[in-house]
């Protein structure tokens, strides 16, 4: 994806805030969105490019973003023990935070 597209994903404006369901605490889920204009070009096996104008659907949730936030950090926190302690790893067990291994 193009430097221009990932800096209009992650640029705050022109998101539309709407209610998501509601949540175990009783308030609704805060979703925002935004559709972009994209204009994608592939290339056939004879090296013809076509263009295809698409629309780029850009979804939020907070509830998502702690989630993903929460799986990161126990990923590091797993890469980085077994970092002090290679000896915990072999190839059986390579999975998760062990592949994430520098």
């Amino acid at each position: 994806m193009s430097s221009e597209i990932q800096q209009q994903i992650l640029d705050p404006k022109d998101y539309i805030e709407i209610q998501g369901p509601v949540e175990h605490k009783g308030e609704p889920e805060k979703l925002r969105y935004k559709i972009l204009e994209h204009v994608n070009s592939i290339s056939d096996e004879e090296g013809k490019t076509c263009k295809l104008d698409e629309n780029l659907i850009i979804t939020y949730s907070e509830r998502r973003a702690q989630k993903d936030r929460a799986h990161r950090e126990r990923l590091l926190e797993k890469a980085k023990k077994l970092v002090e302690e290679p000896g915990k790893i072999n190839a059986g067990i390579k999975r998760g935070g062990r592949k994430s291994r520098v």
